[in-house]
């Protein structure tokens, strides 16, 4: 995958100007798999931002400003196909992790909605590779539990 992201931005991006860009990864019990790519110039990146400290990457960009987002800035959306409402809600997150929640103990969740929408919260880390990546997002799924209507 490593080599694959790769080549892609070296099509994409000129090694000498600001670039940025945002991969989605499915996993499943094969491996990891590309899904999405995108440009992205700050939406939808609050939880990365938040976790590398850098609020304004474009306008950092736009004023020379150097952006280091570590190799490897991940976020692990915390989802769950279970419905019903959330009666407990376990966690056990590394401290060096980003952690946001945006449910909470009472709130209802409907089955068959989009991974932004059915979030329970996210996780944002560091990693030095791909395959660091994925260990450390099937570490964080054994990191936390969620209980709903007793299921």
């Amino acid at each position: 995958i490593y080599d694959a992201i790769k080549q892609w931005c070296l099509v994409l991006f000129n090694e000498s100007d600001y670039s940025f860009a945002h991969f989605d990864f499915i996993e499943n019990s094969e491996g990891l798999y590309p899904l999405d790519f995108s440009c992205r110039l700050g939406g939808g990146l609050n939880s990365l931002k938040d976790f590398s400290g850098i609020q304004c990457y474009v306008a950092q960009a736009l004023l020379g400003k150097p952006i280091v987002f570590t190799p490897l800035s991940v976020q692990k959306n915390l989802i769950t196909e279970k419905e019903g409402e959330i009666t407990q809600l376990f966690s056990r997150f590394n401290p060096k992790h980003h952690v946001i929640w945006y449910k909470k103990l009472g709130d209802k969740l409907v089955s068959r909605i989009g991974s932004a929408n059915a979030r329970i919260g996210e996780v944002c880390f560091k990693a030095t590779s791909i395959s660091q990546a994925k260990r450390y997002c099937e570490d964080i799924d054994s990191q936390w539990s969620i209980i709903i209507n007793g299921v």
